[in-house]
């Protein structure tokens, strides 16, 4: 259960989260334009932004008021965000296999099975520098995927990908979702994406939720 109320997050003079409130149980999507505050609300579901009113609860506990939040790496949560952000001093292999280490699930086995369902074997002994934006997203969410947690948070996550590579990569999230109940905050503009995923779809226009469960 994700509860927001009254939630709101400003940047100078710009409302980017604007008295949003919502009670979600189960997978939800954020679907808005760039703009509407669709990150900024996933940033603070994460914690990696402080609410200036309003709360947050995950599964009845508070977890950000007005002035505060709780750690990110408190919340049983997995990000991937619209930057991929891997590290660059680690290969596609050891990028992963860092998350799988954080849920105690280190095995050769997954890595290979997670590494081959996004395609991206063969870069595996690859540096982040070494490979396109492309295969970084897929990086990122494999990533993310590994990670295990409770809440899976993903910003964008199929951004500028093929059709032929989205299929792929959907598949592997719905696989990775029954196998491990992780329960799914997607952001994405895309109508198309929105429609596959089975969720409680919340739409964002200029920092307000204008469709959604009150």
């Amino acid at each position: 259960m994700i509860e927001c109320n009254d939630l709101g997050r400003r940047f100078g003079t710009v409302r980017a989260v604007d008295a949003v409130s919502f009670a979600v149980s189960g997978d939800v999507v954020i679907l808005g334009p760039s703009g509407s505050g669709k990150s900024t609300l996933l940033r603070l579901i994460a914690g990696l932004e402080i609410p200036d009113t309003g709360t947050i609860a995950l599964d009845g506990a508070v977890v950000s008021q007005a002035g505060w939040a709780l750690s990110p790496h408190r919340r049983n949560i997995s990000c991937m965000f619209q930057m991929p952000a891997l590290w660059p001093h680690m290969t596609v292999a050891e990028n992963v296999r860092f998350a799988m280490g954080a849920s105690r699930n280190g095995s050769a086995d997954r890595l290979d099975a997670l590494l081959e369902g996004a395609a991206i074997t063969p870069l595996a002994d690859r540096y982040p520098r070494e490979i396109s934006g492309g295969e970084a997203r897929r990086v990122a969410l494999v990533r993310a995927l590994a990670r295990e947690a409770q809440y899976l948070l993903l910003d964008e996550p199929l951004l500028n990908l093929n059709r032929e590579l989205k299929d792929r990569m959907f598949d592997l999230l719905q696989e990775e979702q029954r196998r491990t109940g992780a329960v799914l905050v997607y952001i994405t503009h895309d109508l198309e994406e929105a429609d596959q995923i089975p969720a409680t779809v919340l739409r964002m226009a200029g920092g307000r939720l204008v469709e959604g469960p009150e």
